[in-house]
């Protein structure tokens, strides 16, 4: 580590996990090339591209022109969100970082992002801070009826989550908001302490972050939420269809049941169903009266009611397998 006066200079790795997403992590480089930098920091990026081979060298090449932090890419070719994770903790431990961050490579992040997540981990005493991560479409390309109906409902539900989240920051229940590693920074010498890392045996069916705070806080792990340090997530048109938010939600919730111990019996889980069916029949045909609005609500109360009922018989998430990725 260098010196600067006043003390060492502490290193921070910007840690991104990637797969398939060239224009995406193309974006993100550019926001960590426009970041403002903690007094008594410097950085470093980490790049574990999670696939066969290396096929974003000419990109990496391209983007150290910009960024003005040393670049560390490596090949993770086993393949599973958690491992690629785990491959950063390592670099970062290796790198000397004393604080690492992730943020994800269809993310893009406020200028003062940094300053503030470092702020809040380090005014606070905390061990692990993260941040809210705000919803975007495209900006480039046309959205058809569907992509915007979708949209709104993601933005909508995001911003009330956020919302919620933000009314408990510096109350008693601000240590018990999950950080996810959409918007994250840890003190490392915390996680090592305490041997806290991202599970691989959840490889393909998320939730490995959630885990990790899971672990992390009852390990002994501090907490904090900053609602000021600013990530957001660009959806594309792809992601924007009723059948993506349908598979997205009833993942999601498998996974939640599965880890919170919380599966419900068969019997329950098919009135669940039938309960669910029903009530997404009729926001669908109340649709035309209200310009569609109420379909991404039936097809949030069908993925819900369709996860209870897949868990119950003992099916696990596969949202991150290779054949559904995007």
């Amino acid at each position: 580590m260098g010196e600067f006066v006043g003390g060492t200079i502490e290193k921070i790795g910007l840690g991104v996990i990637t797969h398939r997403r060239p224009d995406g992590l193309r974006a993100l480089l550019q926001s960590l090339s426009e970041i403002k930098v903690p007094k008594g920091t410097e950085c470093v990026v980490l790049i574990a591209e999670n696939d066969e081979e290396k096929s974003l060298a000419p990109l990496i090449s391209e983007m150290e022109e910009v960024l003005p932090f040393p670049v560390r890419y490596v090949l993770e070719q086993r393949r599973g969100i958690p491992q690629a994770r785990n491959c950063i903790l390592d670099i970062a431990a290796a790198e000397g970082c004393a604080y690492l961050t992730f943020v994800d490579d269809d993310s893009v992040v406020h200028q003062d992002w940094l300053v503030v997540l470092y702020n809040a981990l380090v005014g606070r005493g905390v061990d692990l801070v993260g941040g809210p991560n705000r919803l975007q479409g495209p900006t480039d390309v046309a959205l058809t009826w569907q992509n915007r109906l979708v949209l709104r409902d993601v933005r909508a539900a995001n911003a009330k989550l956020m919302q919620a989240r933000m009314m408990r920051v510096a109350t008693p229940q601000e240590t018990a908001l999950e950080i996810y590693t959409n918007n994250w920074m840890v003190r490392l010498d915390a996680q090592q302490k305490l041997g806290v890392r991202f599970d691989e045996a959840l490889r393909f069916t998320g939730g490995s972050d959630r885990k990790f705070f899971l672990d992390f806080v009852r390990g002994g792990g501090r907490s904090a939420w900053s609602s000021d340090a600013r990530v957001f997530e660009i959806w594309p048109p792809e992601r924007l269809t009723f059948a993506y938010l349908f598979r997205r939600i009833r993942d999601q919730q498998m996974m939640r049941l599965i880890c919170d111990d919380s599966v419900p019996s068969a019997s329950t889980a098919m009135a669940g169903l039938i309960t669910g069916a029903v009530w997404a029949l009729w926001l669908v045909l109340q649709a035309p009266l209200t310009r569609f609005r109420t379909v991404p609500t039936a097809v949030r109360r069908l993925a819900v009611a369709v996860a209870q009922f897949r868990v119950a018989h003992g099916k696990e998430s596969a949202l991150y397998a290779p054949e559904v990725d995007a």
